[in-house]
């Protein structure tokens, strides 16, 4: 389905506060009904890099050349896409939530990725690394268009009540790197 119009697709969703790159480009793909590839065609970024950022690869990271062509694109511009990468050391492989978040704003942040962050700060639960229930790993964050669990269907908001209060040690200063935003 081509819905391109001078230049930029029907729909230019905005970016949500932390929200991570591999979600924005799924939240946008779905948006516009184009596929991975049919975004790499237009981005000029080649499907290996869009499939390496739509599974939180970013080494190498998106060029500025990339980035200004997808904000063309996207109608979102090269210094929002570009806050949209991560700042820190990632964990690769493992895709994780804190569903107490994600049921009050259903979007995957980047700081749950970060090597440093253990727990979310702001609800006192360790971040889920698989579902709870039926023990599945989470999908990419680009392929979380029914914010639920992909093997038993469980919604990502539903598992917040499942999610273990984590004790934090009184040594820990309140700008701790242990932390989630």
């Amino acid at each position: 389905m081509d819905t391109e119009q001078d230049g930029h697709w029907h729909f230019q969703p905005e970016p949500f506060e932390g929200e991570s790159f591999s979600h924005f480009l799924g939240r946008y793909c779905a948006l516009n009904c184009i596929t991975p590839s049919g975004l790499a065609q237009h981005t000029l970024a080649g499907s290996v890099a869009i499939g390496r950022w739509r599974k939180l690869r970013y080494i190498p990271p998106p060029s500025e050349e990339q980035l200004q062509r997808l904000a063309e694109i996207t109608g979102v511009s090269r210094e929002r896409l570009s806050a949209l990468l991560p700042q820190q050391p990632m964990q690769i492989g493992t895709i994780r939530l804190c569903a107490a978040c994600y049921a009050e704003q259903p979007y995957h942040r980047t700081h749950w990725q970060y090597k440093s962050t253990d727990y979310c700060e702001r609800h006192g639960l360790a971040l889920l690394a698989r579902c709870p229930c039926c023990k599945a790993s989470f999908p990419i964050p680009a392929e979380w268009e029914t914010g639920m669990c992909l093997r038993c269907g469980k919604a990502f908001a539903d598992l917040a009540k499942l999610q273990k209060q984590v004790v934090v040690p009184q040594h820990r200063s309140r700008g701790a790197s242990t932390k989630s935003p």
